[in-house]
Protein backbone atom coordinates (compact mmCIF):
# COMPACT_ATOMS: atom_id res chain seq x y z
CA UNK A 1 0.00 0.00 0.00
CA UNK A 2 1.41 3.40 -0.96
CA UNK A 3 1.76 6.05 1.69
CA UNK A 4 1.79 9.83 1.84
CA UNK A 5 5.40 10.95 2.48
CA UNK A 6 4.21 13.84 4.65
CA UNK A 7 2.32 11.50 6.89
CA UNK A 8 3.83 8.03 7.06
CA UNK A 9 0.99 6.51 9.09
CA UNK A 10 -1.82 7.45 6.71
CA UNK A 11 -2.51 5.66 3.42
CA UNK A 12 -2.56 7.66 0.18
CA UNK A 13 -6.06 8.72 -0.78
CA UNK A 14 -6.37 10.50 -4.14
CA UNK A 15 -8.29 13.84 -3.95
CA UNK A 16 -10.26 14.32 -7.11
CA UNK A 17 -13.72 15.27 -8.14
CA UNK A 18 -14.19 12.30 -10.45
CA UNK A 19 -17.32 10.22 -10.05
CA UNK A 20 -18.28 6.79 -11.28
CA UNK A 21 -19.92 8.33 -14.36
CA UNK A 22 -16.85 10.40 -15.31
CA UNK A 23 -15.45 9.59 -18.76
CA UNK A 24 -11.81 9.75 -19.83
CA UNK A 25 -12.63 11.52 -23.09
CA UNK A 26 -12.32 14.87 -21.36
CA UNK A 27 -8.75 16.22 -21.09
CA UNK A 28 -9.37 17.76 -17.68
CA UNK A 29 -10.66 14.48 -16.26
CA UNK A 30 -7.59 12.67 -17.62
CA UNK A 31 -5.24 15.30 -16.18
CA UNK A 32 -6.91 15.15 -12.78
CA UNK A 33 -6.91 11.34 -12.76
CA UNK A 34 -3.25 10.98 -13.69
CA UNK A 35 -1.97 13.82 -11.57
CA UNK A 36 -3.82 12.79 -8.42
CA UNK A 37 -3.81 9.01 -8.74
CA UNK A 38 -0.12 8.74 -7.83
CA UNK A 39 1.23 9.58 -4.40
CA UNK A 40 2.82 13.02 -4.16
CA UNK A 41 6.32 11.54 -3.58
CA UNK A 42 6.04 9.58 -6.85
CA UNK A 43 4.75 12.67 -8.67
CA UNK A 44 7.70 14.67 -7.34
CA UNK A 45 10.14 11.89 -8.30
CA UNK A 46 8.74 11.65 -11.82
CA UNK A 47 8.72 15.44 -12.21
CA UNK A 48 12.42 15.65 -11.31
CA UNK A 49 13.49 12.82 -13.65
CA UNK A 50 15.38 13.65 -16.81
CA UNK A 51 12.99 13.29 -19.75
CA UNK A 52 15.80 12.14 -22.07
CA UNK A 53 16.59 9.29 -19.67
CA UNK A 54 12.91 8.33 -19.64
CA UNK A 55 12.80 8.42 -23.42
CA UNK A 56 16.00 6.38 -23.62
CA UNK A 57 14.61 3.79 -21.17
CA UNK A 58 11.41 3.63 -23.19
CA UNK A 59 13.33 3.18 -26.46
CA UNK A 60 15.48 0.46 -24.89
CA UNK A 61 12.39 -1.29 -23.55
CA UNK A 62 10.70 -1.15 -26.95
CA UNK A 63 13.93 -2.36 -28.63
CA UNK A 64 14.15 -5.34 -26.23
CA UNK A 65 10.50 -6.14 -26.87
CA UNK A 66 11.02 -6.00 -30.63
CA UNK A 67 14.14 -8.15 -30.39
CA UNK A 68 12.25 -10.68 -28.28
CA UNK A 69 9.49 -10.81 -30.88
CA UNK A 70 12.01 -10.97 -33.71
CA UNK A 71 13.87 -13.71 -31.85
CA UNK A 72 10.65 -15.65 -31.51
CA UNK A 73 9.88 -15.11 -35.18
CA UNK A 74 13.38 -16.27 -36.10
CA UNK A 75 12.98 -19.32 -33.90
CA UNK A 76 9.63 -20.08 -35.52
CA UNK A 77 11.10 -19.59 -39.01
CA UNK A 78 14.09 -21.75 -38.09
CA UNK A 79 11.77 -24.39 -36.66
CA UNK A 80 9.61 -24.31 -39.80
CA UNK A 81 12.73 -24.65 -41.95
CA UNK A 82 13.94 -27.60 -39.87
CA UNK A 83 10.48 -29.15 -40.07
CA UNK A 84 10.43 -28.78 -43.85
CA UNK A 85 13.90 -30.38 -44.06
CA UNK A 86 12.80 -33.24 -41.79
CA UNK A 87 9.65 -33.77 -43.88
CA UNK A 88 11.75 -33.88 -47.05
CA UNK A 89 14.24 -36.23 -45.40
CA UNK A 90 11.40 -38.48 -44.23
CA UNK A 91 9.87 -38.42 -47.72
CA UNK A 92 13.26 -39.39 -49.21
CA UNK A 93 13.67 -42.13 -46.61
CA UNK A 94 10.17 -43.37 -47.37
CA UNK A 95 10.99 -43.50 -51.10
CA UNK A 96 14.24 -45.35 -50.35
CA UNK A 97 12.38 -47.72 -48.03
CA UNK A 98 9.71 -48.37 -50.65
CA UNK A 99 12.36 -48.99 -53.31
CA UNK A 100 14.25 -51.34 -50.97
CA UNK A 101 11.04 -53.23 -50.14
CA UNK A 102 10.15 -53.56 -53.81
CA UNK A 103 13.68 -54.78 -54.61
CA UNK A 104 13.56 -57.23 -51.69
CA UNK A 105 10.13 -58.45 -52.79
CA UNK A 106 11.41 -58.99 -56.35
CA UNK A 107 14.44 -60.89 -55.02
CA UNK A 108 12.25 -63.02 -52.73
CA UNK A 109 9.84 -63.76 -55.59
CA UNK A 110 12.75 -64.73 -57.84
CA UNK A 111 14.13 -66.97 -55.06
CA UNK A 112 10.68 -68.55 -54.53
CA UNK A 113 10.32 -69.13 -58.26
CA UNK A 114 13.80 -70.71 -58.31
CA UNK A 115 12.86 -72.96 -55.38
CA UNK A 116 9.65 -74.01 -57.12
CA UNK A 117 11.61 -74.68 -60.31
CA UNK A 118 14.23 -76.73 -58.46
CA UNK A 119 11.50 -78.70 -56.63
CA UNK A 120 9.79 -79.41 -59.94
CA UNK A 121 13.10 -80.55 -61.48
CA UNK A 122 13.82 -82.68 -58.41
CA UNK A 123 10.38 -84.26 -58.58
CA UNK A 124 10.84 -84.92 -62.31
CA UNK A 125 14.31 -86.42 -61.75
CA UNK A 126 13.01 -88.42 -58.81
CA UNK A 127 10.22 -89.83 -60.97
CA UNK A 128 12.72 -90.60 -63.71
CA UNK A 129 14.99 -92.31 -61.19
CA UNK A 130 12.08 -94.32 -59.80
CA UNK A 131 11.07 -95.30 -63.35
CA UNK A 132 14.64 -96.32 -64.24
CA UNK A 133 15.07 -98.14 -60.93
CA UNK A 134 11.81 -100.02 -61.46
CA UNK A 135 12.81 -100.87 -65.04
CA UNK A 136 16.22 -102.13 -63.87
CA UNK A 137 14.56 -104.18 -61.17
CA UNK A 138 12.16 -105.67 -63.72
CA UNK A 139 15.08 -106.48 -66.02
CA UNK A 140 16.94 -108.13 -63.18
CA UNK A 141 13.86 -110.12 -62.26
CA UNK A 142 13.23 -111.06 -65.83
CA UNK A 143 16.89 -112.13 -66.24
CA UNK A 144 16.66 -114.16 -63.09
CA UNK A 145 13.52 -115.83 -64.35
CA UNK A 146 15.21 -116.58 -67.62
CA UNK A 147 18.55 -117.55 -66.13
CA UNK A 148 17.26 -119.41 -63.12
CA UNK A 149 16.32 -122.55 -64.99
CA UNK A 150 19.59 -122.41 -66.86
CA UNK A 151 21.54 -121.97 -63.70
CA UNK A 152 19.77 -124.85 -62.11
CA UNK A 153 20.51 -126.90 -65.14
CA UNK A 154 24.13 -125.85 -65.16
CA UNK A 155 24.43 -126.51 -61.45
CA UNK A 156 22.99 -129.91 -61.77
CA UNK A 157 25.27 -130.74 -64.69
CA UNK A 158 28.30 -129.35 -62.99
CA UNK A 159 27.48 -131.43 -59.97
CA UNK A 160 27.18 -134.53 -62.09
CA UNK A 161 30.41 -133.87 -63.81
CA UNK A 162 32.27 -133.36 -60.58
CA UNK A 163 30.94 -136.51 -59.04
Amino acid sequence: MDHNPTCDNLPHIPRWGLTQGSRMDDLDNCHVFYSLSLPSAERLFQKNRNRFDLLDEHVQSVRRSILRKKGLLWKVADGEEKLAKEKQLNADRQKDWTAACERSNRELKAARDEVVKVKAEKAKESQEYERLFAARKRRKLSRRRILLPWRKLLKSRSLRIRR
